[in-house]
């Protein structure tokens, strides 16, 4: 198990730097060992929080699937002065507190883990849209 100190002090893995301040990127976050924590914590309302925070900003939720133990999103990024993988580090940092907050509450034992945001490429055509599109909605 990971304590909740140790979570809150460790960085965000990343695959890779983005250095674009705009586009469209699919990205994936898991949970420690798979645990269904966002299942568990009750924690949809907190990724749709989230979502609302990014479209405020300008952004765009092209697609999206929460499943029990992680995520798969499809944001588009407008022109932002902050750099993507600060925007979805940040995001993920608040996702992850609010389901240790909740865990909290609930006496649990389980943690979540900052576990690797997977870039897996900037959509740059249709075809690469469809194909991202079409693991979102496996």
């Amino acid at each position: 198990m990971v304590d909740a100190a140790t979570t809150a002090t460790r960085k965000m893995s990343i695959k890779r730097e983005v250095k674009e301040t705009n586009g469209l990127y699919f990205f994936t976050f898991t949970n420690l060992c798979w645990l269904h924590l966002f299942e568990m914590t009750h924690s949809y309302d907190a990724v749709y929080k989230w979502f609302d925070y990014l479209k405020m900003k300008g952004h765009f939720i092209t697609g999206y699937v929460i499943m029990p133990n992680h995520l798969h999103g499809l944001v588009g990024f407008s022109n932002t002065s902050k750099s993507i993988n600060r925007i979805i580090g940040d995001g993920k940092r608040f996702l992850s507190y609010e389901i240790v907050e909740r865990l909290h509450s609930r006496k649990s034992t389980a943690f979540c883990s900052n576990r690797p945001v997977r870039f897996a490429h900037q959509i740059g055509d249709e075809a690469s849209y469809m194909r991202s599109l079409k693991i979102l909605l496996i």
